[in-house]
């Protein structure tokens, strides 16, 4: 998990990243206030994501999603197989992962110095491929069947790329988030 406070005149905002496949709304939700008691930077002003790794811990309660995530599925049948040995979110987990918000948050709120942020556009076409598809339905999805894909769609993929230098020179964040752009 990293987080990151930003603050300008009166106003702080704090951006979180966790590890996970995904995070429940609730959960966020728990780890804003909770954040927000620790630090005073409201609740509405703390940016919570996750990464969606398949390494990260147990957040996603398939058992209670399984008619959605079958319903889109391309392959129904292969779906409920897996479904049946899939992991399920601790409660615990869940609860220690709202203070784990928390607790980044108030970290990244004490060690917070004066700095300059940059922001860039950059373009990497070797690194992957495009794995998600748009279908003639409207959908998107990976790994379709033959003759589904709508071929007129065109897209362009780039990476957003973020840098904060201290007063001192040193780097303190430097990262990219791929995107896509419709085009």
């Amino acid at each position: 998990m990293k987080a990151a406070v930003f603050e300008s005149e009166e106003t702080r905002v704090a951006l979180v990243s966790v590890d996970a496949l995904s995070i429940k709304a609730s959960i966020v939700k728990f780890g804003r206030e909770l954040a927000e008691e620790m630090t005073g930077i409201s609740a509405d002003h703390i940016m919570v994501a996750a990464t969606h790794t398949y390494s990260g811990g147990p957040t996603v309660e398939w058992a209670s999603n399984q008619k959605g995530i079958i319903r889109y599925s391309s392959n129904p049948e292969l779906i409920r197989k897996i479904l049946k040995t899939a992991p399920e979110a601790d409660p615990e987990y869940l609860r220690f992962l709202s203070y784990k918000i928390a607790s980044a948050v108030m970290l990244a709120d004490k060690h917070k110095t004066n700095a300059k942020c940059a922001v860039g556009i950059g373009k990497e076409f070797t690194v992957s491929f495009n794995r998600r598809f748009r279908m003639k339905n409207g959908r998107q999805m990976t790994h379709p069947r033959k003759g589904s894909i709508d071929g007129s769609t065109r897209r362009s993929y780039g990476s957003i790329w973020r840098r904060i230098r201290g007063k001192d020179g040193n780097a303190y964040l430097l990262d990219s988030t791929s995107r896509q752009n419709n085009s």
